[in-house]
């Protein structure tokens, strides 16, 4: 929200990014909550004079019906901000477009698609105080086989089966280890691990959590130098000033499917006791594995987003654990620049492109 008064002495976000860029400012209500009116009004009554000279006009974001019930509400907007409602945009299913925030990654739910005739493969993603990147994990929640549960008790692991545990990205790798050890779920991580009861992945902060030690000796992420990480992938990790970011691309060797994605992270990780399951274009480890364990580990963010990875690996998992009734056919395509098209599309069709190209034109 770009009214966020408690927040806004320090925001470089929002409002502040408009100032920056002398650019015209849309604001945009989700109506599927409730109280969209409300909230425009409330948002602009808390603006400064400057920055509602900026405000072009309102959006409704994820309308369903007819967008003509509105137009009394519309007209009321107008009068009280002497804004515009400059379209309605309808709710669009499917869009599979990643979530602005973390809010969603804590309520992760979700039961298979399918009738009661396919087994689902069981998916668990461990809760970090930390988490980052947690859209690594979307393309996965579009799947109609699998079942998504978020973990944040040991009993939980204890009372389900799963066939995938993924530990995600961290902002601090140290500290969301020290609250792994202290919840018990490392416990149980190295109980399911010992008994190859689930197949596990660590991304990023995730792999370096499963290896042997994490040091930290500059305090980049964290005021503990050093400690002794879950030994679950014979790996060591030494964070650096200099931080990895870059672009990806390689090929799983197993699989034979491309890989795409970004990496940026601190750590720089010894691989020279793992098993290279992928390799970057330019030969560089990828994806690791225990050499004899289901454990795998990749700094690779984005990394299901490949459909031929994706689709291959989880008919691994099917075949691996026995599922019925095997492969699945028709897996869904996740394509973030098609959706964006799609969604482009959707705006231009519902808003008034006209009155907003001439706006930025002065």
């Amino acid at each position: 929200s770009p009214a966020e008064i408690n927040l806004k002495k320090n925001d470089i976000v929002n409002m502040a990014v408009a100032e920056l860029a002398d650019a015209p400012v849309l604001l945009t209500g989700d109506i599927d909550r409730g109280g969209v009116f409300a909230a425009f009004v409330g948002t602009f009554e808390l603006l400064t004079p400057a920055e509602r000279q900026r405000i072009l006009g309102f959006i409704i974001n994820k309308f369903r019906g007819d967008p003509s019930l509105l137009d009394p509400a519309f007209q009321f907007i107008r009068q009280r901000t002497g804004k515009p409602v400059i379209g309605t945009v309808p709710w669009v299913k499917d869009l599979n477009l990643p979530d602005e925030d973390s809010v969603t990654f804590h309520t992760i739910q979700r039961t298979t698609l399918l009738s009661s005739r396919v087994d689902p493969i069981n998916i668990a993603i461990i809760d970090l105080p930390h988490v980052s990147n947690f859209t690594d994990l979307d393309p996965l929640l579009a799947e109609p086989d699998t079942t998504i549960h978020h973990i944040d008790d040991p009993a939980q692991l204890s009372n389900n089966r799963y066939h995938l545990i993924i530990i995600p990205g961290s902002k601090n790798s140290i500290a969301d280890l020290l609250y792994l050890q202290h919840s018990g779920i490392a416990q149980k991580l190295r109980q399911i691990a010992e008994h190859q009861q689930s197949h596990i992945l660590g991304i990023c902060g995730g792999m370096q959590i499963l290896g042997e030690t994490i040091e930290d000796p500059t305090g980049i992420e964290s005021t503990t130098f050093q400690a002794q990480a879950l030994a679950l992938l014979p790996v060591t990790t030494q964070f650096i000033p200099e931080k990895t970011l870059c672009q990806v691309t390689g090929t799983h060797h197993s699989f034979k499917t491309p890989l795409h994605g970004y990496e940026i992270h601190h750590g720089q990780t010894d691989y020279s006791r793992v098993h290279i399951q992928a390799t970057t274009t330019d030969g560089a480890p990828l994806i690791i594995s225990h050499p004899t364990r289901p454990i795998i580990g990749t700094y690779l963010h984005g990394l299901f987003d490949s459909d031929a990875f994706r689709h291959a690996f989880l008919d691994h998992l099917r075949d691996h654990y026995r599922l019925s009734p095997g492969p699945i056919p028709d897996r869904p395509s996740f394509d973030i620049h098609r959706a964006l098209d799609r969604l482009a599309d959707i705006l231009e069709d519902h808003l008034d492109i006209t009155t907003i190209l001439q706006r930025l034109k002065r």
